[in-house]
């Protein structure tokens, strides 16, 4: 269910891109600084990444067919940054935006049950990304609770950090290498798959441009890219996360959209405003990369 709603909102908005909402201080306008009053009221940080987002969706919403929540930026700052978590992810929803909740959750038993329901039983989450380091027994209470509740599922494969080779790239029996295993594993897990994509994805970043290539051809979830922009990847490194629809894959940025405004010295009253137009160039870069492999 989740994958086929992803097809169709990629169809929709004619891109496959996705918008990560990662908020930082660093990230904050000084008129919302002041406006919360942060530097004596930090308590009030939370209410301020919250309008920040916002208006960050207001500006992208008709242009993305989903947006990415990292937990990590929330709940540095308590239960206010839950509070903040969820009600970023609620206005997505209310703004018809699909939500991956990037929580990479993982445990065994009934504590990896537990961190499923309590995730994907969420109204305002579409999809949320999983940690595999626990093998099968850990996977399956989120493929299982998935199933149940037509929710979508971003297992990490191939982490775009330059250090993943340390762990990922292993060898193991045969000469397989660890992720090539945990693919293999992922692959086993959605085998009554009946629509065109199943709804168990990967991610795998958009600094392995070659490991892309190889997934693809495996994978029969969709894939999310991180990686893309502030990271260094661009359209023709992941253009072979896709099939010949365009369809398979969707890229996400982060900073490079929610930051661009500092990038190119704009009003940063204006910020939301430059935030559409690096996605609107972002979606020109990876369409027009998808043209030229389909030689168009």
């Amino acid at each position: 269910m989740f994958a086929a709603k992803l097809s169709k909102a990629i169809k929709e908005k004619n891109n496959p891109c996705v918008v990560g909402l990662d908020p930082t201080m660093e990230m904050m306008p000084e008129f919302l600084q002041k406006k919360y009053n942060v530097s004596v009221q930090k308590e009030n940080i939370p209410q301020m990444f919250l309008e920040f987002n916002k208006n960050i969706i207001d500006s992208v919403a008709d242009l993305t067919p989903a947006i990415k929540v990292q937990v990590a930026f929330y709940e540095r700052y308590g239960l206010a940054g839950i509070e903040a978590f969820y009600e970023t992810l609620k206005y997505c929803k209310e703004k018809d935006v699909l939500t991956i909740a990037d929580v990479k959750r993982g445990d065994i038993g009934s504590t990896a049950l537990a961190y499923a329901e309590g995730l994907l039983q969420e109204p305002s989450i579409d999809s949320i990304t999983v940690n595999p380091l626990f093998g099968t027994d850990g996977l399956t209470p989120f493929v299982d609770v998935a199933k149940k509740e037509g929710k979508g599922l971003f297992i990490l494969l191939k982490t775009s950090n330059p250090s993943s080779a340390e762990l990922q790239d292993l060898e193991v029996e045969g000469g397989q290498k660890v992720y090539h295993k945990i693919s293999d594993i992922i692959a086993t897990l959605d085998e009554d798959c009946k629509g065109e994509y199943s709804d168990m994805g990967v991610v795998v970043g958009a600094t392995h441009p070659a490991q892309l290539a190889e997934l693809r051809k495996k994978q029969k979830g969709f894939m999310l890219v991180p990686g893309y922009g502030a990271q260094g990847g661009s359209g023709k490194d992941i253009v072979d996360a896709f099939d010949d629809e365009g369809l398979g894959a969707v890229v996400n940025s982060s900073r490079g959209i929610t930051s661009y405004y500092k990038k190119v010295k704009a009003d940063e009253k204006d910020y939301a405003k430059f935030a559409k137009k690096s996605l609107e160039n972002m979606i020109k870069d990876i369409n027009s990369a998808l043209a030229q492999k389909r030689g168009k």
